[in-house]
C-alpha cells in the first residue's frame, strides 16, 4: 500500500529516500550532488519492524520538518540523529580533528574533506529555531558515534542560522556516545522535562527508529538522510 503523504499525530515529516548512496560515495539531497572525496562503505538500512514503535515511514518520499497547520499539536522537543541524518559523510570515513571552518562557512576536517549539513536539515533546524508555532520546542541531539569529541567539535564550528552553530541550537540537550539510544533519550527526557510522547525523532538506522519507537516517540525513519 503507498504510503505517500502519510502524516502521523503532531508530525509534520515524511521519511523517506533521496536516492544515491551505494558504495561510490555519491549522495544526492535537496537538489545537490554531493560526492566524497573518498569511496565510502555505506551500512545497509532496513525498514523498522516490530510492534509497539510509533513510526512514520515513507520510504520513497522527503524527510523534511514543514510548518505545521494552524491548531496542530507541534511536538515539545525534536531530536535529530546525526551521522547520515544531519550531516554527511559518517565520522568513521572520515580524518577527523583539527576540524576548521573557512570564510564561506564550510567545515573541513584534518584531510580537507568537507563535513556537509544536508540541506533539508539546515531547513528543518532552520524552520524549529524561527518559525512561531516552535516557539516552545526544543532542538536535541542523539548520536551513537565513537566519535563523541569530533562531533561536539564539529557541531560548534557547522552554522544552522546565520550565525547560531549546531552546538548553540542544541545547548545541553546533547547526547553523544555509544550505545541504545533508549539511554540517550532517558536523559533527554530527563533534561527537557518532557513525555515520550511529546517528542519528534529523526534516524537514519532502523534499529534506532524501532527502539525509540517502543518508548513511545515519534520516531521517523530516513535512510537517505535528511532530504528534500
Amino acid at each position: 500500500a503507498s504510503t505517500r503523504g502519510l502524516r502521523c499525530s503532531s508530525v509534520f515529516a515524511a521519511a523517506g529516500r533521496d536516492g544515491g548512496g551505494g558504495g561510490s560515495g555519491q549522495r544526492h539531497g535537496g537538489g545537490q550532488t554531493w560526492k566524497t572525496t573518498r569511496a565510502k562503505t555505506r551500512r545497509p538500512r532496513q525498514p523498522p519492524s516490530g510492534r509497539g514503535a510509533r513510526t512514520a515511514m515513507l520510504m520513497d518520499e522527503v524527510c523534511l520538518l514543514s510548518a505545521p497547520k494552524e491548531g496542530t499539536e507541534v511536538p515539545k522537543l525534536i531530536v535529530f540523529d546525526l551521522d547520515d541524518t544531519i550531516w554527511y559523510p559518517e565520522l568513521y570515513m572520515m580524518c577527523g580533528a583539527p576540524w576548521s571552518r573557512d570564510e564561506l562557512g564550510r567545515v573541513t576536517d584534518a584531510g580537507g574533506e568537507e563535513l556537509r549539513i544536508y540541506p533539508a536539515a539546515r531547513e528543518s533546524l532552520r524552520l524549529i529555531l524561527t518559525h512561531g508555532a516552535f516557539a516552545d520546542t526544543r532542538v536535541a541531539v542523539a548520536s551513537r558515534t565513537t566519535q563523541g569529541r569530533w562531533a561536539r567539535e564539529a557541531m560548534a564550528l557547522l552554522t544552522v542560522v546565520g550565525t547560531t552553530t549546531l552546538r548553540e541550537a542544541a545547548g545541553d540537550l546533547c547526547e553523544i556516545f555509544p550505545g541504545s539510544k533508549k539511554q540517550h533519550f532517558e536523559k533527554l527526557r530527563a533534561k527537557a522535562g518532557v513525555a515520550y510522547h511529546e517528542i519528534l525523532f529523526f534516524d537514519n538506522e532502523s534499529g534506532n527508529v524501532r527502539e525509540v519507537g517502543q518508548l513511545g516517540v515519534t520516531s521517523v525513519f530516513c535512510p537517505g538522510g535528511m532530504s528534500q
